[in-house]
């Protein structure tokens, strides 16, 4: 196996990952004449300017000198690797990255539909191509060059190759010059001057009298930036009259060597037949060679070497790629729909050539199909694939699971999974990342990626898709907010992140600067709330499976027979190990009573129910796909999840937080099941928080211990930065993020109930508190004066979801003007917040601020009467003690993130 820059990278995505020293050294950011001590110097003639105060949370606080750091929690709690910590001490999240704040720039306008090919270089290996086709135009344009350069090839038409495909009616990229045949193509990739198409075929069964129906797909290529085109290969008729191909289809091409010159490279693509109606799906390959970096290559004859041996209804080829091995090659094709087929294939094959034959299939590498299997088992049916950082690793994007981004180790016997970032909603939903692209796969990225979460029944704001961006395939971030309700694609060209759209939305072609990253293991708030769970929950087992209860070594771990859980629970237990049984007719594997009492909201007089469990799944050669109900015990179920997760070295959150009334005398229930009937499972379950009231799960709770069993209020996690002292006009900017584990706008939420996530307080007792407005879709700032609300600013637009972006900063001009409050949130661009309370007065602090709180700035514990606090990750700020930064200087801070570099 070869690596490409990879083994420093590989150590960050590892579970036993290690936090910075304690003992880094402070910021030097202030800088002192002769004699000075490094405090605030007295009046002079001379005006001094102070350098600004930053601090930053990387698994310690980091500050310049003067400023302070602490943390107000009377209860230990956990570490995210499941290490326990004492009362007071800081949290700090699993190492996380955040993305600078983007501007966007039309390209084309948006009464123009276009899709995205691909992007990568010419045979020169330095001159940019991109790829794309306009179906309201109706043509494929090749742009040679990217940046400025793109935007003049696309006002004067120089550096723009372009190929009209609207010949007779029907979209041809080969316009008409091959008898009884139309290529559409819809998906591609640019390999060092070859360009790829793969495209859906369409005929006339009688011509010239019937209509054209899409019956078989094609390979067309291209050396001369798009010049000229030629027909590689064509597959034999196969279903037809069935749509097929689509972007995802061919997503990336795969390096067979870490040369940054390559002179080896393979092609993969499927047919993605569409539903309802699809039976089956192939895969299609090809390898190119040329004999020195700059020279045309040479394509060996593109085949057929995958079709799936049982037809099925529902089941399809979503994507595919090939990788060398040490004796040969190994393709991978993903397969879905549904438990019956959804599954990895892997086939392997001597010698290097792409061939139509000699493969050995294993159906079984991840999941299994009904056919194949007499007990088929639910697999990864992913559909976003991209190259990872070494040879083998191949980054996945999710269809419908619990986790966005994923690895894959493709180099073993059977599929092994991480998860790299993201997760489901609050209320489990899952989520669609389908797109996964990179211009340059021989160098590890920089990638870019489509998130598109589930959507149900209820309309969703088109903000919440995002663009997910990272420079190395490990470390993901959210980083732009396209704001469409329709299908997009999005791929890296040049320094810019560029966005299509499709025949709906018509939004044309956009584009943002790719986003500054920043990557640290954040400081971790959460509130807290009312617990009811107590230490030792019953858990009574079933027919359907077996329930093994788990203990710790001597090191305080959790332990499988013996062997260390890798990794630990980020909770404070108990565990158990759960195993379904294959061809029980009981899917039920237990009950886990969470308390002891029949009292369930009768504490706080409430029906609302905060509860978490996390679940690592523990079979690498299948997904985990239990149901999670919760019921009282002698009733019907309330509410299921549905948690499906492949990766086994990831713990991954099932939450409630719903209206759940539990009658008089019953006790709350969650009924563990198997997915299906057919399917053995094995997982661990780990307690966290069965609480009563409002809000969402906070810090990982330690258990009730109240003689009672009536609950034990346990505090919100305060945290404060004091230690500065502006004068009259200041700047303050922060940067934090919605934990993938936290609230968002699925948590639902009585009237008026907003989360506060950060305030700036000082003397006088006045606060500006920041706020999110889930239900409303919104930001608000809230000036407040001994308890009244003076005034108060907003945003609307804001869509919330877990690991979005925060980014704020915050000015005050002087006494008589506004504050002035620049936001980049959720991944949307640098936006002005705008007054409107439409009061008498001011909208400022009259006093100088003293202290950073990340909670409402009350001191009143929510205690899960009050949503007080809300989880949050911090990354750090800046205090700027002596001026006001004008908007274009806080709209640059918040784009560049300068303040959290050292």
């Amino acid at each position: 196996m070869f690596l490409r820059g990879a083994l420093t990278l590989l150590a960050s995505f590892l579970p036993a990952a290690v936090c910075l020293s304690a003992d880094a050294q402070p910021l030097r950011v202030r800088q002192s004449g002769a004699g000075s001590t490094g405090t605030h110097s007295p009046a002079s003639n001379t005006t001094e300017v102070r350098e600004p105060l930053r601090f930053i949370f990387d698994g310690a606080f980091v500050g310049s000198p003067g400023l302070t750091f602490r943390v107000d929690r009377p209860q230990p709690t956990w570490q995210w690797n499941g290490e326990p910590i004492g009362p007071d001490a800081p949290r700090f999240a699993p190492r996380t990255t955040i993305a600078g704040a983007v501007e966007v720039q039309d390209v084309r306008p948006g009464s123009r539909s276009t899709t995205i090919i691909g992007s990568g270089f010419d045979h020169d290996g330095t001159t940019p191509l991109l790829v794309l086709t306009d179906s309201t135009a109706g043509v494929l344009d090749v742009f040679v060059g990217a940046d400025d350069a793109l935007m003049l090839a696309e006002s004067t038409g120089i550096g723009r190759i372009r190929t009209p495909l609207g010949i007779g009616g029907g979209v041809d990229v080969m316009q008409g010059t091959v008898a009884n045949r139309r290529y559409d193509p819809r998906a591609g990739a640019v390999c060092h001057g070859l360009i790829v198409l793969f495209c859906a075929v369409s005929r006339q069964p009688v011509p010239p009298f019937s209509a054209w129906n899409t019956g078989a797909t094609a390979i067309v290529v291209s050396q001369d930036r798009g010049t000229t085109w030629t027909v590689a290969f064509e597959d034999t008729i196969v279903q037809e009259n069935r749509d097929r191909v689509r972007e995802w289809s061919m997503q990336n091409w795969w390096p067979a060597s870490d040369s940054l010159q390559p002179l080896d490279a393979y092609f993969a693509a499927a047919d993605y037949r569409s539903k309802p109606g699809c039976d089956g799906g192939r895969a299609y390959g090809f390898r190119a060679t040329r004999p020195a970096p700059g020279s045309p290559w040479i394509i060996s004859p593109p085949v057929r070497f995958y079709e799936t041996p049982v037809a099925g209804a529902g089941q399809h080829a979503h994507t595919a790629g090939i990788f060398p091995t040490p004796s040969g090659l190994r393709a991978i094709v993903a397969i879905g729909d549904t438990q019956q087929f959804n599954r990895i294939v892997a086939l392997d094959k001597g010698g290097e050539a792409v061939a139509a034959s000699g493969w050995t299939a294993n159906e079984s590498f991840h999941g299994s199909a009904a056919g194949t299997d007499p007990q088929p088992t639910s697999g990864n049916q992913f559909v976003g694939l991209a190259p990872g950082p070494a040879n083998g690793l191949m980054i996945l994007g999710s269809d419908l699971c619990y986790e966005q981004i994923m690895m894959l180790d493709a180099t073993g016997p059977v599929a092994r999974h991480w998860r790299l970032y993201g997760g489901p909603w609050s209320d489990g939903r899952n989520s669609q990342n389908f797109v996964i692209r990179t211009p340059t796969p021989e160098r590890a990225g920089p990638y870019v990626a489509t998130y598109d979460p589930q959507v149900l029944s209820e309309p969703v704001p088109p903000q919440i898709r995002r663009a997910l961006y990272s420079e190395n395939g490990i470390d993901w971030a959210q980083a732009f907010a396209p704001d469409t309700g329709s299908a997009w694609s999005a791929a890296v060209h040049g320094s810019h992140i560029y966005i299509d759209s499709d025949p709906v939305s018509r939004l044309g072609l956009r584009r943002t600067t790719r986003p500054t990253l920043h990557s640290a293991h954040p400081l971790a708030v959460g509130p807290g709330a009312m617990q009811r769970l107590v230490p030792n929950p019953t858990f009574t087992p079933f027919a359907g499976g077996t329930v093994v209860p788990l203990t710790k070594d001597a090191l305080g771990r959790w332990v499988d027979g013996g062997t260390p859980l890798d990794p630990q629970p980020p909770c404070a237990g108990p565990v158990w190990k759960l195993t379904g049984l294959a061809g029980s007719a009981d899917t039920r594997i237990g009950d886990l009573f969470p308390i002891a009492s029949p009292t369930m909201g009768q504490t706080l007089g409430t029906d609302r129910i905060i509860g978490r469990i996390w679940l690592l799944n523990a079979l690498e050669s299948k997904a985990m796909t239990p149901r999670i109900e919760l019921k009282p015990n002698a009733a019907g179920v309330i509410v299921t999840r549905f948690p499906n997760a492949n990766t086994t070295m990831s713990w991954l959150p099932v939450d409630l937080a719903l209206d759940a009334p539990i009658p008089a005398g019953q006790r709350p229930v969650l009924r563990i099941r198997s997915g299906s009937t057919a399917d053995a499972q094995s997982f661990y379950l780990a307690t966290d928080l069965f609480a009563e009231g409002v809000g969402f799960a906070g810090y990982p709770a330690p258990p009730d211990t109240s003689l009672s069993q009536t609950g034990s209020a346990l505090p919100d996690e305060r945290a404060v930065v004091e230690g500065f002292a502006p004068g009259s006009a200041w700047t303050i900017s922060l940067a934090g993020m919605l934990p993938d584990s936290g609230w968002d706008l699925a948590v639902p939420v009585g009237p008026g109930h907003r989360w506060p996530l950060a305030t700036i307080a000082g003397d006088g007792n006045e606060r500006l508190t920041i706020y999110a407005d889930t239900a409303a879709h919104a930001a608000e700032a809230d000036i407040t004066r001994n308890g009244t609300l003076v005034a108060r600013l907003r945003l609307d637009g804001v869509v919330w979801t877990r690991n979005s972006p925060v980014l704020l900063s915050i000015a005050r001009p002087g006494p008589g003007a506004d504050l002035q409050i620049s936001a980049s949130l959720c991944a949307a661009p640098v936006r002005e917040m705008v007054r409107v309370d439409g009061g008498p007065l001011v909208a400022t602090l009259l006093h100088p601020p003293t202290s950073i709180r990340f909670d409402d700035g009350s001191g009143i514990d929510g205690l899960g009467l009050e949503i007080r606090c809300a989880a949050m990750n911090w990354f750090g700020g800046q205090i700027i003690e002596d001026r006001a930064l004008d908007t274009p200087a806080r709209r640059a801070l918040l784009r560049s993130l300068s303040f959290l570099r050292p």
